[in-house]
């Protein structure tokens, strides 16, 4: 695709373009239309969390069951990484590592027991902030 007719972005991040296809061929309807071009980089925007095969099972929206031997993790960044979805703002997926996490916060475990303790059937709160303030709270069922 070519424009032939430039435009400057001046204090814009984003502008809105006019485009027209052209198809060659008999009969063909040209295509009109607006999009939307950026020049901001792919920054987290949703989180969501997801299956993963011998070790998580999504269980709600909220809700998420892992193994008992990932389930302790000693750095909640990775295991966070590892159980969420991550989808910037053009709602691609992006590859997320623990260092683009600000805060992996274990809370509410069963019984008020330390993570070292637990054991099947027990539960817990995790808090994920990410380094862009995005945030998402949700239930870790040990199984």
């Amino acid at each position: 695709m070519t424009s032939k007719v430039g435009f400057a972005w001046g204090d814009n991040a984003e502008r809105e373009v006019s485009f027209i296809v052209t198809v060659d061929a008999p009969n063909a309807t040209p295509l009109v239309g607006k999009l939307v071009v950026s020049k901001v980089d792919p920054a987290i925007d949703k989180m969501e969390l997801q299956d993963v095969d011998n070790i998580a099972t999504v269980e709600s929206d909220n809700t998420i069951s892992v193994a008992l031997a990932n389930a302790k993790p000693e750095d909640p960044k990775t295991l966070a990484v590892q159980l969420i979805k991550f989808t910037d703002q053009y709602g691609k997926e992006i590859a997320v590592t623990p260092d683009m996490i600000s805060n992996a916060i274990i809370t509410n475990t069963t019984d008020g027991n330390e993570l070292k303790d637990l054991k099947q059937g027990n539960s817990y709160t995790m808090t994920v902030v990410t380094t862009n303030n995005k945030v998402l709270a949700f239930k870790v069922i040990i199984k």
